[in-house]
């Protein structure tokens, strides 16, 4: 370690401990209480999920689930500014506010957030259930001031402290399930809801509809006769080698002929790019300007979906299009969309589970060793067993 990245990491450290004193005092004197419960027939309820696009889509049972329990009630989600959008047609959804999370250090959404908070105090809910359990979705959860707050009880390290989520909340769910859908729903069971039918969800609009059917038609696409390929993700190690996609489109051009749509972020623009001129099918198209719902109907009406573990995956659970997962650093325990409809490929090699991946830009091994013994002809087979099947 150089002495840059060691300044770094102490500068780090120094910051997140003076940001847990800092909300440790301001919250003083709100916690766990003994034997509190919540109210038994809650007017507002505020559900705090600040995680990525796939959180999101695998908080919808949960959602679902507080609805049904509490027909009456307003069920609200505080979620981030770019996945408010998967949850504004939800049924069961009442109301959207959104947040950034760590918004102290942030001096551009610092106007936001406080216009955020004030509205919170000013809905005084009756219950507030935080999702994720994370330093910066406590903060939010206490903020919106609720009669009763409730989230998971897990590790929680700030800095030099290391305490657990429950001392912040008035109860806290015991985590006994693996999977973070099944996770959210202990939240929600905490306040009586019952397990329902376990399936992600998204509700897409006709205007999402509609974005679809202009794209196809732009692209001269056939609904159902192309696939997705999404090889972005949040962080680098989780993304199979390039090359690889590459490969994947080429054979599903030649071998089936599937037209295949690379998906991604703005910042994926260069990647998949280079991935179509890589595969030398000049067919292939590269969505651009969709929206994330309009992503989603275009998902939705495709042969196949098949990508890293990441937000988009989700997408294509929700909107019942089968999957091809590629898994390296995380756990599909964890984190696989939740669907018949999929195969995952993931190869548990000696330092897996990896603990670093977030923190890296690759792997300390100097390559993606579990992503690359994943090979693009297994891959193409699950696809094409399931298109000829």
């Amino acid at each position: 370690m150089s002495i840059i990245e060691l300044l770094r990491y102490i500068l780090k450290y120094v910051i997140e401990s003076l940001e847990y004193i800092f909300w440790r005092v301001y919250f003083y004197g709100r916690g766990k209480v003994a034997e509190v419960m919540p109210p038994p027939d809650p007017g507002k309820i505020l559900v705090v999920q600040l995680d990525s696009i796939g959180d999101v889509i695998m908080s919808t049972p949960a959602i679902k689930s507080l609805k049904k329990r509490y027909p009456g009630s307003s069920v609200e989600v505080l979620t981030l500014p770019h996945t408010a959008e998967l949850l504004r047609s939800d049924p069961h959804v009442d109301d959207i506010m959104t947040g950034t999370v760590n918004f102290w250090r942030l001096p551009g959404s610092l106007g936001n957030a406080i216009r955020t908070i004030r509205r919170l105090k000013e809905r005084k809910y009756d219950i507030c259930l935080d999702l994720g359990g994370t330093f910066g979705s406590v903060v939010w959860a206490l903020l919106a001031d609720a009669r009763f707050t409730s989230g998971p009880d897990r590790p929680l390290k700030r800095g030099i402290f290391e305490s657990g989520t429950a001392v912040f909340y008035d109860k806290a769910s015991a985590v006994r399930q693996k999977h973070l859908v099944k996770r959210y729903l202990e939240v929600v069971c905490s306040v009586g809801c019952v397990i329902p039918e376990i399936r992600e969800e998204l509700y897409l609009t006709e205007h999402a509809r509609e974005e679809s059917d202009s794209f196809l038609q732009e692209n001269g696409l056939n609904s159902k006769g192309y696939a997705v390929i999404h090889p972005g993700a949040k962080w680098p190690p989780k993304r199979w080698p390039e090359k690889n996609f590459a490969d994947m489109v080429k054979m599903l051009y030649e071998r089936i002929g599937l037209v295949s749509v690379l998906a991604g972020s703005p910042s994926d623009s260069n990647m998949l790019k280079r991935i179509k001129e890589g595969s030398g099918v000049e067919h292939t198209v590269i969505a651009e300007g969709l929206s994330l719902m309009g992503l989603a109907a275009v998902i939705a009406r495709a042969k196949v979906f098949v990508g890293n573990d990441s937000g988009p995956a989700h997408m294509a659970s929700a909107a019942g299009t089968f999957l091809v997962v590629l898994f390296g650093p995380t756990d599909p325990e964890v984190s696989a969309p939740v669907t018949k409809d999929m195969t995952v490929f993931h190869d548990r090699i000696s330092c897996w589970p990896c603990t670093m991946y977030f923190r890296r830009d690759r792997c300390e091994k100097g390559s993606n060793v579990c992503l690359e013994s994943i090979s693009p002809q297994d891959v193409f087979r699950a696809v094409e067993e399931r298109v000829k099947g």
